[in-house]
């Protein structure tokens, strides 16, 4: 997962301001998620950041600031990959990343 934010240099519409405007990650499979900062603080889930870039970038009034250059979480070194769990509320498929038995 990448994170980044929206800087907006110029404010078209008039509603959201300038400067960080938004805030927003990239998940693996590309889909990226935005949380606006600014008075309407609604969030919005996107195929991709191409897609996000088109409909809010406003021709270059609008960047995409990345917070810091990080390795895919597939890449890191603590994570292995074939371990899976299951949440205990809703299901959903977890793949384990701190094992405390492990670290003895």
């Amino acid at each position: 997962m990448r994170n980044f934010w929206l800087k907006r240099i110029e404010d078209e519409s008039g509603v959201s301001g300038v400067g960080v405007v938004a805030e927003g990650a990239q998940f693996e499979n590309g889909k990226c998620v935005l949380a606006w900062v600014t008075q309407f603080q609604s969030v919005a889930v996107y195929d991709s950041i191409e897609e996000l870039e088109r409909i809010h970038g406003h021709n270059g009034k609008t960047l995409v600031v990345w917070a810091q250059p990080t390795q895919r979480a597939l890449d890191l070194p603590y994570v292995t990959p074939q371990k899976f769990d299951r949440c205990q509320t809703c299901g959903t498929l977890l793949r384990v990343i701190f094992d405390p038995s492990e670290s003895q």
